[in-house]
C-alpha cells in the first residue's frame, strides 16, 4: 500500500523516530530535539516485540540515532558503531579526540565516526537477518541517504565544509550542484532498499518511510529541515503486508502519520496496540473500511536549533460549503503570535497565507495548538557532531 499523504509530527530525526516507535506525539514522549533522550518509562515497538519472542536488531547510519537517543530500547542488537575499525569509536581516547575536533569546528573531518555508508549498514542488516533462521524477527535498517551533507563523485561543492561555517550563504552554482547531489542520494537510497528487499523473505512485513523531508530552497531555507512547511513534513510511506486478504486499496490518498505505523504492525501480527497510543492501525484503509484522513498536530523549530524558538501547527482536512461540501487539505502554523493558514489544495507551495480570510478556522486551530505552546524544551546542545551533520 502506497500512502500518498503521510506526514511526520516533527521534522527532526530523534523526535520523529521516537514517535514512530512509541506511537506518541513528541509533546507526549518529550523528545523535542536530537539532544533529548527517550525516557525508559516509555514502551517501544521493539520492546513489545522482544517481549513476544522476536529477535530485534537495529542497524544505524547516523550519530543522531545512536544509543544516547534512547531509541535502543528493546533491541537485542543496536549497531551504531560507525568507525572504520569495529570497536574503535568505543575507545575513550577516540571519543575525547572526537569531542575536541568537533568543539573546534573540525567535526566535518570525522565523518567516519559520525555516520556510516548505507552499503555497509545494509550488509550488516542482511547478514543478521540471514542468521535468524526460523525465529521471528524485527529489524530497523536506518539509512542516512539522502541527508545533509550531500556528497558524491565529481562534486564541485564540499557541503560538509560549508556546514561547519556559521551562516554560510550559497551561490547559485552551489545550489544547483547541491540539488543534483541530493537527487543522486535519493537514487542511491532507492538502490540500497532494492538490495535489502532481495535479502528479505517473501512473507515479511516491510515498512518504508522517513523521519522528515528537506528544504531545497523553498521559503529561502536551503538544505535544512526546520520549519513546518510541507517539503519537510511530508514523508514517503509504503507498506508491504502479506496477510491482507480480499479486495485491497493499493493507493491511499488520505492523510496518515508516523504514529500510526506501530499500531499497524502490531495489528497485522494480531497483537494489541501499545498503551498509551495516539496512533491507529492503517489496515482499514487497505480494506476500504477507513475513508477519512487523520489529523496531525505539528511541532518544529523556527531555525536550525531549537533554542531559536518553536513552531506549533496542524495539518488536517476541512470542509467548506460552496454548492455542496468540498473537501480541503489545510495547514495551520503558529509562529510566536503570528498565524499562518494555507489551503494546500489550491496552494501546495504554501505561498499565500489566508489566515485573515479564515478567522473562524484560525481561531479553532489556535485554540488547539495553544494548549501545547508552553512546551519548547531547553534548546539543543552546543554539539559539534550534530552541527557537522547539518542539524545545528
Amino acid at each position: 500500500m502506497l500512502f500518498e499523504d503521510a506526514v511526520t509530527p516533527t521534522p527532526e530525526t530523534a523526535p520523529a523516530h521516537a514517535s514512530l516507535f512509541t506511537s506518541l506525539h513528541p509533546l507526549r514522549h518529550e523528545v523535542l530535539s536530537n539532544a533529548d533522550s527517550l525516557g525508559r518509562g516509555h514502551t517501544t515497538l521493539a520492546e513489545r516485540l522482544a517481549h513476544e519472542g522476536y529477535a530485534t536488531g537495529a542497524f544505524l547510519s547516523s550519530y543522531a540515532v545512536n544509543r544516547r537517543s534512547g531509541l535502543d530500547q528493546g533491541f537485542n542488537v543496536y549497531d551504531d558503531d560507525y568507525a572504520p575499525v569495529r570497536g574503535l569509536s568505543r575507545l575513550l581516547l577516540v571519543q575525547y579526540s572526537s569531542a575536541l575536533a568537533m568543539a573546534s569546528g573540525q567535526g566535518h573531518h570525522l565523518s567516519s565516526l559520525l555516520e556510516r555508508d548505507g552499503d555497509e549498514t545494509v550488509a550488516l542488516a542482511t547478514r543478521w537477518i540471514a542468521d535468524r533462521g526460523d525465529r521471528p524477527w524485527f529489524a530497523w535498517v536506518h539509512l542516512f541517504e539522502p541527508h545533509a551533507p550531500y556528497e558524491g563523485e565529481g562534486s564541485s561543492v564540499d557541503h560538509r565544509a560549508l556546514l561547519s561555517q556559521p551562516n554560510a550563504a550559497f551561490t547559485d552554482e552551489q545550489v544547483l550542484e547541491l540539488r543534483r547531489l541530493y537527487a543522486s542520494e535519493v537514487e542511491d537510497a532507492d538502490r540500497l532498499v532494492g538490495l535489502l528487499m532481495e535479502a528479505v523473505p517473501e512473507n515479511t512485513i516491510v515498512v518504508f518511510t522517513s523521519d522528515h523531508g528537506e528544504m531545497l530552497g523553498e521559503h529561502d531555507i536551503f538544505f535544512r529541515h526546520h520549519g513546518l512547511y510541507d517539503p519537510v513534513v511530508r514523508v514517503p510511506l509504503i507498506m508491504k503486508l502479506p496477510e491482507i486478504r480480499g479486495q485491497v486499496e493499493y493507493r491511499i490518498p488520505f492523510q496518515v502519520r508516523l504514529m500510526d505505523i506501530a499500531p499497524t504492525i502490531l495489528k497485522a501480527i494480531r497483537l494489541d496496540p501499545l498503551e498509551p497510543t495516539e496512533g491507529v492501525d492503517l489496515l482499514g484503509y487497505g480494506q476500504r473500511i477507513r475513508k477519512k484522513s487523520l489529523v496531525c498536530d505539528l511541532f518544529g523549530r523556527k531555525g536550525p536549533a531549537l533554542s531559536e524558538g518553536c513552531l506549533y501547527g496542524l495539518r488536517s482536512d476541512s470542509k467548506q460549503e460552496e454548492g455542496g461540501l468540498e473537501q480541503l487539505r489545510v495547514k495551520y502554523i503558529l509562529d510566536g503570535g503570528q498565524d499562518q493558514f494555507y489551503n494546500l489544495v489550491l496552494d501546495p507551495d504554501e505561498a499565500n497565507n489566508i489566515a485573515a480570510e479564515q478567522p473562524a478556522a484560525v481561531e479553532a486551530c489556535r485554540a488547539r495548538v495553544s494548549a501545547d505552546s508552553d512546551h519548547c524544551g531547553e534548546g539543543d546542545w552546543t554539539d559539534g557532531a550534530l552541527k557537522s551533520l547539518g542539524y545545528l
